[in-house]
């Protein structure tokens, strides 16, 4: 859970862009168990059936069934939101950082699932190990940070958290999500002169 930042938090935000995104990423891989890392399937080339196993069924690649699952549980279809998330468990499983975002996201408000900030920190975590610029990961940790859900309250990681998000959303030319950042790094710098 960030071990690696305590007690250098203050100093972590003076280091530039690239150095500081290497950091997360290792932070971020060390905060992981070896157990999940080495249960994740990363490979870019190869699909896998929607049950894991090599079998006489279609097999997707994570990125068709994370596009899947947001369809269903965007849409007022009939299919329940358990199939959905299995889906995401899939994509999540097969290293797609978005599919992490998503369940990360969904245990975090406790929406479609039950809540379980543990379980919402390892998927961001996870996802910004697999994408050192998943902005939207790293805010939502952040947030985690701010209100000390799942993680002791570091107002200072969450500024280094918030700070790296919006610049990497800034890259990315999300003008919402820089929008959105930058009213949470206001909100939270006035929290720190208190």
């Amino acid at each position: 859970e960030f071990l690696f930042f305590i007690g250098v938090s203050n100093m972590f935000i003076f280091l530039n862009n690239d150095l500081r995104r290497s950091l997360l990423t290792i932070s971020c891989l060390a905060a992981l168990s070896s157990s999940a890392l080495h249960a994740m399937r990363i490979e870019d080339s190869e699909d896998y059936s929607i049950n894991s196993s090599k079998s006489s069924r279609k097999e997707f690649p994570a990125q068709s069934l994370y596009n899947t699952a947001l369809q269903w549980l965007n849409s007022e279809s009939q299919i329940p939101s358990q199939q959905a998330i299995t889906l995401l468990q899939h994509a999540a499983e097969q290293g797609n950082p978005d599919a992490n975002y998503e369940l990360g996201h969904l245990y975090a408000s406790g929406s479609r699932v039950m809540q379980n900030f543990a379980a919402a920190i390892h998927h961001f975590q996870t996802a910004i190990a697999l994408d050192p610029n998943h902005y939207r990961s790293m805010n939502n940790l952040a947030l985690l940070y701010v209100d000390g859900y799942g993680v002791p309250k570091d107002l200072w990681m969450a500024h280094t958290l918030f700070t790296i998000a919006k610049e990497s959303a800034e890259e990315y030319g999300d003008k919402d999500s820089v929008n959105k950042i930058t009213y949470s790094l206001r909100d939270l710098a006035q929290n720190m002169k208190k």
